[in-house]
């Protein structure tokens, strides 16, 4: 696409990542692992538009272990990828600004 679509698109992942980085958390902590499955599926999707292979990796890692594991072991899990998922939400939001 063009530099407006990619704008578009990383505002749109910004915005998920805000909403959704605590949510995850929360759900979990409800020992609801479907609803963190779904957000986490959600972020999978396009997390390799913008970031490295690793993170990409991590984010599947844990979203595959949100579809058999217990709400306690994928929130121990999560608890890594958190601030890792919030840097990348501040990098979009600095690109977008500049």
């Amino acid at each position: 696409g063009n530099a407006d679509s990619l704008q578009r698109i990383m505002r749109m992942a910004a915005q998920r990542l805000d909403d959704e980085i605590d949510a995850i958390a929360a759900s979990l902590a409800r020992g609801d692992v479907a609803g963190a499955n779904h957000m986490l599926h959600g972020i999978k999707g396009f997390a390799p538009i913008f970031c490295n292979d690793q993170l990409s990796e991590q984010i599947s890692h844990v979203e595959q272990l949100s579809k058999t594991e217990t709400a306690q072991r994928v929130a121990t899990v999560y608890q890594e990828l958190a601030p890792r998922l919030a840097r990348l939400r501040d990098e979009m939001k600095l690109f977008l600004e500049a």
